[in-house]
This record gives structure tokens, sequence and C-alpha cells, in this order.
């Protein structure tokens, strides 16, 4: 994974490849955001809410895989209590 984010600095079809991975992630969590919850997000909200999810993901998987301080399962759970607080605060503001 390091090594494909090295050549995405370097190599220009790796940034595509790249780009084309994240944003099918993205509208995936978005799909999910605005279609599959009991009350669906905005389409605004969705977007914005499936990068910072997006991201947030990929921050956990880098630092449980170049850190000493977790391992994947602990980072996979952190993140699932964020997400977690990210759905109910979007609840309380809308």
């Amino acid at each position: 994974m390091l090594l494909f984010y090295y050549l995405c600095t370097i190599k220009s079809e790796f940034k595509d490849l790249h780009d084309h991975i994240r944003t099918a992630g993205a509208e995936r969590i978005q799909f999910i955001l605005t279609n599959k919850l009991k009350t669906p997000l905005e389409l605004d909200q969705a977007k914005l809410l499936s990068k910072i999810i997006q991201n947030s993901m990929s921050g956990q998987i880098l630092d449980s895989a170049t850190t000493h301080g977790r391992n994947l399962d602990q980072a996979l759970s952190e993140l699932k209590t964020f997400v977690l607080s990210l759905f109910r605060s979007q609840g309380e503001n809308s």
C-alpha cells in the first residue's frame, strides 16, 4: 500500500488509478448514506461525510500499518466508533 502511495506521487497513471479507486469508494459510501439509512442524508451532506469517512478509513489503516500504537483490529474498532458518532451528530444537526 505504501509503495502504491509512493508511485502515485511520481507516476500519473498510478495517481489516476488511485483517484478512480477513491472516487468509487466515496460513491459507494455516499450511496449508503443517501439510500440505506433509516433517515437518509441529503446529497450534499452525504458527499461531504463520505469523503470524511473514506479519509478516516485510509488514515486508520495507514496508522496501524506504520506505527506501534495499535493493530488493525483496534484501528477499525475506533473507526466504527468515529463513524457512529458522525451519524449521531448529523442526526442532531438535522
